[in-house]
């Protein structure tokens, strides 16, 4: 039984999900991580992508996970114990200390887009990268992200009471961030997903309880949640129910 309650929790799961795996494989395609290589995660989570990185790097290379939130550092250690080429860093990446020029790769899942200050990460990223390594990013597109179902006026209400990123387009604008920071050969790569049903392990499902979540934290009456959460019920069971998200990969090399 998942504690809807437990954000991190949540954030979990979802990336348990066949949508989470998939962002994974995404994102390790991009990145090809090699044997000896080290390699940073900004915003690991709970460890499934450091895990994967960090066998394929082997034991002559190492990954740093990184995340401000010390309960994914934990659920990150315990999932990757057995992986002994991993450090964690509970934190900010500015606050990371890490000699200059040592990393032949960095990647972010889903953690960029939340991030105020773009301009400090990014020159406190660079800083750490070797001429010539690879940054892969997965975001999502939020203008995009939308459930369907419910009476409009009350949809509407949930999905801007749940807008919590600083960079809701953050894909758009990567490519123009990127170039300023002296990347190149940077590409796109999306990744569309619709739902029309909310199986009780589904992406679709986890991501609703994290919506309602945000919603009731963001000031929404817990009975105008309910409401909402009901109705989606409704549609799904009449056939009128969908959810839609847009990730994009973004992938480019540091001159």
């Amino acid at each position: 039984m998942v504690n809807w309650n437990d954000m991190s929790q949540l954030q979990r799961r979802i990336s348990e999900t066949s949508v989470g795996v998939q962002r994974r494989e995404a994102v390790l395609k991009e990145l090809s991580p090699e044997l000896g290589q080290v390699i940073l995660e900004i915003g690991c989570g709970g460890g499934q992508l450091l895990k994967e990185v960090g066998l394929r790097v082997g034991p002559s290379g190492k990954v740093i996970g990184l995340d401000i939130s010390a309960d994914q550092i934990t659920a990150a250690k315990n999932f990757c114990e057995e992986v002994d080429n991993i450090e964690f860093f509970n934190g900010k990446l500015e606050e990371l200390e890490w000699s200059d020029h040592q990393l032949d790769s960095v990647t972010s899942t889903q953690t960029l887009e939340y991030v105020e200050d773009l301009d400090s990460l990014m020159t406190s990223m660079v800083k750490l990268m070797k001429p010539r390594s690879k940054f892969v990013n997965y975001s999502t597109l939020w203008d995009y992200f939308r459930f369907h179902g419910p009476e409009e006026k009350l949809n509407q209400m949930i999905h801007t009471a749940a807008i919590h990123q600083a960079h809701l387009m953050l894909p758009s604008n990567l490519l123009g961030i990127l170039n300023n920071y002296g990347f190149h050969n940077v590409r796109t790569t999306p990744t569309p997903f619709f739902f029309t049903k909310r199986d009780g392990n589904s992406f679709a499902n986890f991501t609703e309880m994290n919506l309602a979540k945000v919603a009731l934290q963001n000031g929404v009456a817990e009975e105008t949640v309910s409401e909402w959460r009901r109705q989606l019920k409704v549609a799904e069971k009449g056939g009128r129910f969908s959810f839609t998200v847009i990730g994009v990969v973004t992938a480019g090399y540091l001159a």
